[in-house]
């Protein structure tokens, strides 16, 4: 593909409680100069600061809004934030955010998204760690552009972060119902309580909501995009001196998901992506099998009742904050045990597949049992001036046990290559192990009168390998080994920002993101057993402005994005049948999309 770029124009509002401009305007009249509504800090570059005062292309949304929104998912949040979207696939738990269109085509094997996900700081790994609850939040900040440099993992596009709510001095309890159509439904109960003033607190949160479903499946009458999820989570603020605080939280949480209804684009069907294969192995054209979500709601989907997604995860997380001296020593500890189960319908017919003489509903899918522990250690000066400092160090170990399965009802009784007695045939299975390594540091200088330049960088190293376990699919069957796979990059940012005064701010960045490559055990080649790390360079030129005082602010950024080597799925050379790999194209072609939102609060 000829080497082009993106250039997208954004403007976006970050808003609280939409209100009646009249009334802004009357309430700023009522308040003197020094008084305005409440700003909401966020803390997307290791700071504390405001939206405004960011030179960023930030949208936060406090818990609040979120429950004034019934914003309750990653696609309720997509729809409420420009500039994001959210990719709804077969299942609920293979999904991903989407930013400035920077889309993507993954594989389960390497389950990185374009968009880093964090809790608190620490990052969530994998797809299927992307849609998690929102319950019990002070916040969410979604960041936009590369955030390689502050952040770190994956943040190729930019990042979420989910912020939990801390207990605090201030006894509060309380709850919510929810009662809808289509089975929707949910409750949400809350209690946060001081144990020892101003040292100890303790918060709980639990939650049991049911999304509900629009779309039947006409083989078993169940809802179809339906998720029954839980969630307990126990949140602890220590601060047993001036100079020590800590902050853990300890949750468990559990998620039951029916498909997705899609369109199903028949091989006969010019939307259909690919060109007919010229070899027997694929006879069929290759590409998309499904464009967008169904809004039709009179339409008929046919789903075998074996697909379905289920995922359990537990999640530990240690925030300490020390004072030495005229300066603070972060730590954030993070450890993620999650399992998930994923099969989506095989044959997408309503009465399943004529097998050994019996029709049968068969689904495929993968099942995965993983863990991953990370470290963030910061250094920076307490008070800040003209010249401010960041430093840090980063690493992280993932373990992933993972499975591509088939299953058949009734099972099989023969020995051919099928599910027996009802249990899962392996197809195949690895064993992957990540480690991941970084330091960085970020210097920004008050050179001039309302001017600030900013300089970040993280230099990053990884080693990612992966043994296959089983091997019973295709011409490769049998083919077992270990891969190793080292990528080392640098992920730079600079700012210049110009800030004439409290209410306005322009800046003008440049910003690079990588995600790095991996392997391919599954491929035959040495060529393709390996691909390369993807990259791109943002430039962006933003301003933000807030008027009436501070009542109604606007944001807007004009940014050109130079994408290379994009990760895409390609079959493998020579393994029948068809074996998806990823594999790097030269330069993506991408098309310019728009938004607009305005408001008050």
């Amino acid at each position: 593909m000829k080497k082009t770029t993106a250039l997208l124009a954004v403007l976006g509002a970050y808003l609280a409680t939409p209100i009646d401009l009249a009334a802004a305007q009357a309430a700023a009249s009522a308040e003197s100069d020094d008084q305005t509504f409440d700003t909401i800090v966020v803390t997307a570059r290791s700071r504390t600061e405001t939206v405004l005062e960011a030179p960023i292309s930030i949208t936060a949304i406090t818990g609040e809004q979120l429950e004034q929104r019934q914003i309750t998912s990653m696609s309720d949040l997509a729809a409420m934030t420009p500039g994001l979207q959210f990719q709804q696939a077969a299942s609920s738990t293979s999904s991903r955010p989407l930013i400035r269109g920077m889309t993507q085509l993954g594989r389960s094997s390497g389950d990185v998204a374009n968009v880093g996900v964090f809790v608190d700081g620490v990052y969530s790994p994998g797809m299927s760690g992307i849609d998690m609850s929102f319950v019990g939040l002070e916040r969410v900040e979604v960041v936009r552009g590369p955030q390689s440099a502050a952040y770190g993992r994956n943040t190729f596009a930019g990042a979420i972060n989910y912020i939990t709510r801390r207990p605090g001095n201030d006894l509060e309890y309380g709850g919510s119902v929810t009662v809808g159509e289509n089975l929707m439904g949910g409750i949400t109960l809350y209690g946060s309580t001081p144990l020892v003033e101003d040292v100890l607190a303790v918060r709980l949160d639990a939650a049991l909501n049911d999304s509900g479903g629009y779309f039947t499946n006409q083989v078993n009458g169940e809802r179809l995009n339906r998720t029954v999820g839980s969630l307990v989570r126990l949140g602890v603020n220590f601060t047993p001196t001036q100079n020590l605080s800590m902050y853990g939280t300890l949750s468990w949480s559990q998620d039951e998901a029916t498909p997705s209804p899609l369109i199903v684009v028949p091989d006969s069907s010019p939307r259909r992506v690919g060109k007919p294969a010229p070899t027997a192995r694929s006879p069929n054209q290759i590409g998309r099998r499904v464009a967008g979500e169904i809004t039709d709601y009179s339409e008929t989907f046919y789903f075998d009742d074996l697909a379905h997604s289920d995922r359990e995860s537990v999640r530990a997380m240690l925030v300490t904050d020390l004072d030495i001296g005229a300066f603070t020593l972060s730590a954030r500890t993070g450890y993620e045990q999650r399992e998930v189960s994923t099969l989506v319908d095989l044959d997408q017919t309503p009465n399943g597949t004529l097998l050994s003489g019996v029709w049968r509903q068969t689904a495929s899918g993968d099942i995965e049992d993983r863990w991953e522990f990370s470290q963030d250690f910061r250094l920076q000066p307490r008070n800040s001036g003209d010249f401010n400092w960041v430093v840090g160090a980063y690493y992280s170990y993932e373990n992933n046990d993972r499975a591509d399965v088939r299953f058949a009802s009734p099972a099989f009784g023969t020995t051919a290559p099928a599910p027996v007695n009802g249990r899962a045939l392996v197809d195949y299975s690895e064993l992957i192990r990540n480690e991941f390594y970084s330091v960085y540091a970020s210097v920004d200088y008050h050179f001039a009168e309302h001017f600030t330049i900013t300089a970040e960088g993280r230099y990053t190293w990884e080693r990612k390998r992966a043994t296959v376990l089983e091997n019973n699919y295709g011409s490769d069957a049998g083919t077992l080994g270990d891969y190793t796979n080292n990528f080392e990059y640098f992920s730079p940012r600079v700012i210049l920002e110009y800030q004439p005064s409290s209410t306005l701010n322009f800046y003008l960045s440049a910003a690079q993101g990588t995600k790095s490559g991996g392997a391919n055990p599954e491929a035959s080649l040495a060529s393709e057993q390996e691909y390369d790390p993807e990259s791109n360079w943002t430039y962006e030129l933003g301003a933000k402005a807030s008027f009436l005082n501070n009542t109604l602010q606007v944001a807007a950024a004009l940014y050109h994005i130079d994408w290379t080597d994009q990760q895409i799925l390609v079959f493998a050379t020579g393994v029948t049948p068809a074996t998806s790999i990823t594999g790097n194209i030269g330069d993506p072609k991408s098309t310019a999309s728009r938004s607009a939102r305005a408001g008050a609060r």
